[in-house]
């Protein structure tokens, strides 16, 4: 009797558990079915949309550079259903609108409402342009000037457990040439690349990265993309006795210290090992007004490529020889 109340009990389990999967499946269903009918709904409605594209002037004369008063790109605010927007965006509104300068040799204006409509590919089946900004785009010309900068890394490195960098991070090419108005280069020094952030690194890294966009409309780069080449090494303990080097108190005939070495523990590349030594490092012992009768022990000179440096003792005994 035992055993088939146990087995009864079992099998109403089993028929709950297979009802509560079967009832959450059809919820689950009726979800995705709701879910697809408002998309649906949603792309079937008429909207309006923007869409940012960007502007490349041509035949620019070479010894010009070009002044244009608003940013080199125009915004489209379209009407159509989500459908078409969603075809026609990739397709044809995310292509650059190109400007021929020759067009203009005798005007400084360009009627970007005439410019869209003269373009077949803009003027899309079931998709409006209802508005464009800037509607017209004034621009000049001034004699251009170069200038060569070099590019500067802009990042946040973090690497794995003991390893490190092996040598200096390297940019290929490691300067560009910028073009453009002589008061407007005069006040560029250097050119950074995009930000970057790299954790948990234990091999080299060479990746190409974009320059950062020019802020001034009238800068031209001679280069967007650089390489950017990391090196990177395993990391090992080292210690060293370095001599201990005493400023100057008062003149005295002599001072002695206690200890008159100092012990400095640091994480040094296994490239570097070898040629990192006791001379490498610089420590001195200086007199403060709130120690009595101890000297306090400073770095004023350490080798590059290091890392956790830690210098022991903290503090050293004295005795002073009077004359």
């Amino acid at each position: 009797m035992k055993k088939f109340i146990i087995a009864f009990i079992q099998y109403y389990k089993e028929v709950s558990r297979r009802r509560i999967r079967r009832r959450l499946g059809l919820f689950l269903f009726c979800v995705l079915v709701a879910f697809a009918c408002w998309i649906l709904t949603i792309l079937g409605k008429n909207r309006h949309f923007e869409i940012q594209v960007p502007i490349v002037f041509i035949n620019v004369p070479f010894d010009q550079a070009l002044l244009v008063d608003h940013n080199r790109q125009v915004s489209f605010t379209v009407e159509g259903s989500g459908w078409f927007f969603l075809k026609s965006k990739i397709q044809n509104l995310s292509d650059t609108l190109v400007i021929d300068l020759n067009e203009y040799e005798h005007s400084r204006e360009i009627d970007l409402i005439k410019k869209i409509n003269s373009i077949d590919k803009i003027s899309l089946e079931k998709l409006n342009i209802v508005d464009i900004s800037p509607a017209k785009l004034k621009f000049s010309f001034e004699k251009k000037n170069t200038k060569k900068v070099p590019v500067k890394f802009n990042g946040n490195i973090k690497f794995a457990k003991q390893f490190g960098l092996k040598s200096n991070i390297r940019i290929s090419p490691d300067s560009i040439v910028i073009s453009g108005p002589q008061e407007d280069i005069n006040q560029i020094n250097s050119w950074e690349i995009n930000p970057i952030n790299l954790a948990e690194l234990t091999d080299d890294q060479l990746f190409d990265v974009n320059l950062k966009p020019a802020i001034n409309n009238n800068i031209l780069l001679s280069n967007q993309i650089v390489s950017v080449f990391i090196p990177v090494e395993k990391y090992t303990t080292k210690r060293l006795k370095v001599p201990i080097h005493i400023k100057a108190i008062v003149p005295f005939a002599k001072i002695n210290i206690y200890p008159d070495q100092a012990e400095v523990n640091f994480l040094v590349g296994i490239s570097k090992y070898k040629s990192i030594n006791e001379n490498s490092f610089r420590v001195v012992a200086i007199k403060e007004k709130n120690l009595m009768n101890k000297l306090k022990l400073g770095i004023e000179k350490t080798p590059d490529g290091i890392q956790d440096l830690k210098l022991t003792p903290h503090l050293v005994d004295y005795l002073i020889f009077y004359k």
